[in-house]
């Protein structure tokens, strides 16, 4: 359930929410007591502005995670999050220009049920800080051509080198582009190709390849 409110003000468009997501239980394995994930409740508010041929966005959220629960017992809890956006958008015929930028900083997860030496608090997974952009160009009516870059870094957790729960730092960038093509007037083909170099786990594991996606849109 989420409820929100928008005004305006000036040029800007203002808007606040609050939510909250409940979980209901599930068995995971026969041999499985049930399991219920923790609900969460979130906190946002946002702002856009128009000023013209530039279009400005930002928001912020803040999640709040329960407690995951086994047979009424409290078993791990996710850290609280906060989760920054922004955005930015210029158009001027034939050209269109758009960046986002999105930072999430995670805080300490909770373990219950376990030894004392294993209780102490500590993130799973690190800060995620992602960016995008995309440069796109009208070459005809018909045809759009798009380049687009992105990179997300995601950093090591809390966990010392030695434990089997430490993960590494972790990175990707990717680089590519496509088009954008009216067949007819309800029918659109639009084709994109991506090259990522990036490894995660401190380079353990290779996220090096291609990417190719195709769609038709047909509008009725």
């Amino acid at each position: 359930m989420t409820l929100a409110r928008a005004f305006q003000w000036r040029n800007s468009l203002w808007g606040v929410g609050a939510g909250y997501q409940y979980n209901g239980t599930y068995e995971p394995y026969d041999w499985v007591s049930d399991y219920k994930p923790g609900d969460r409740l979130h906190l946002t508010g946002g702002v856009s502005s128009d000023l013209g041929n530039t279009k400005l966005s930002g928001d912020l959220t803040y999640l709040i995670y329960q407690a995951d629960k086994q047979e009424g017992e409290k078993i791990f809890k996710d850290g609280n999050q906060l989760d920054l956006k922004g955005g930015l958008l210029y158009h001027q015929e034939p050209y269109s220009f758009a960046a986002h930028a999105r930072y999430i900083i995670r805080g300490k997860d909770r373990r219950y049920g376990v030894p004392e030496a294993y209780r102490e608090e500590a993130k799973n997974h690190g800060n995620d800080f992602r960016v995008s952009t995309s440069l796109s160009f009208q070459a005809g009516s018909k045809l759009r051509l798009i380049g687009q870059a992105e990179a997300k870094l995601v950093g090591e957790n809390d966990y010392p080198s030695t434990d089997l729960l430490h993960r590494a730092a972790s990175h990707i960038i990717g680089f590519g582009g496509g088009f954008n093509y009216e067949l007819k007037d309800n029918y659109n083909l639009s084709v994109q190709l991506k090259s990522y170099q990036g490894e995660a786990d401190g380079g353990n594991i290779d996220l090096s390849g291609l990417q190719m996606q195709s769609s038709l849109f047909v509008r009725f």
